[in-house]
């Protein structure tokens, strides 16, 4: 369009994605960057062997169309940021992934929503310090990453201050109802730990499962992973200090035949990372 000629790119699609993760991860966030590798899986195991210049719109097209519904806007997103950057970038004169159509957002899924008379049942099937860690993320509308990283002194007058929302900084502040500030008042206070609900045991979905109300609650699969990724979190924070020995001496619970929670009995000799 400017009247220049392009010379035809060497590079290939898997070789020129690699040059701008690098680039995109020098004033990015590390889970943004990781999100963006994630969502570029997809088409570089589809089409990253080929050359810039070999891609077409009607091959990205019918491609685009094999993709799972609830994947397709983000995946298709990611490679069209990847190719846009090519042409900034004079590798390429146009943008083959944006001749393919119109790329819009999933709907909405909705979910069950728990009743207030709900929270306290599930409550009651899990073991203390965690049907207080129900009730205070239920009214405060929290992550699993941002209730299990709590500590005393993220609790103030009427508010909490949360963070780790989406990335390790972060930070957000939250109202805290008095349902809340209740349950949390019957916390007994701690010397081993600053924080709030103090485990690595990943038996939190066995509980939920075992309730009455596990069927309205659903399948937690991503609990143990934002767990994992709120103890690391808190370890690489130089701020503070790793968590005590004695702080992993509380654990959840694990349900038996009945279905009721039971005290969880670590295995001995496995280490900490086998409980993570």
């Amino acid at each position: 369009m400017r009247g220049e000629t392009i010379a035809p790119s060497p590079l290939t699609l898997a070789e020129f994605s690699s040059r701008f993760l690098e680039r995109y991860a020098a004033d990015r966030a590390p889970a943004t960057v990781s999100s963006l590798q994630w969502r570029l899986v997809r088409p570089l195991r589809e089409f990253g062997d080929l050359r810039l210049t070999e891609l077409r719109t009607g091959e990205l097209a019918a491609w685009e169309a094999s993709l799972p519904p609830r994947f397709r806007h983000d995946v298709v997103r990611a490679l069209r940021m990847v190719l846009d950057a090519a042409v900034a970038w004079q590798h390429l004169a146009a943008n083959p992934a944006k001749a393919t159509g119109k790329n819009p957002s999933p709907p909405v899924v909705e979910r069950a929503v728990l009743e207030p008379g709900d929270v306290e049942r599930l409550a009651r099937e899990m073991t203390h310090p965690y049907d207080v860690a129900i009730i205070v993320g239920a009214w405060c509308y929290l992550r699993p990453s941002e209730l299990l990283a709590l500590e005393r002194g993220d609790v103030g007058d009427g508010v909490l201050s949360v963070r780790g929302t989406k990335t390790a900084r972060s930070r957000r502040t939250v109202p805290l109802p008095l349902r809340a500030s209740e349950a949390l008042q019957a916390l007994p206070p701690r010397l081993d730990t600053r924080l709030l609900f103090p485990s690595r045991a990943p038996h939190w979905d066995h509980a939920i499962h075992a309730s009455p109300l596990g069927h309205l609650v659903g399948a937690p699969r991503g609990h143990p992973r934002e767990r994992r990724r709120a103890v690391r979190r808190y370890e690489r924070d130089d701020a503070r200090d790793p968590l005590p020995p004695s702080a992993l001496d509380e654990r959840g619970g694990r349900t038996g035949q009945a279905g009721r929670v039971q005290p969880f009995r670590p295995r001995v000799g496995h280490g900490d990372r086998d409980l993570v």
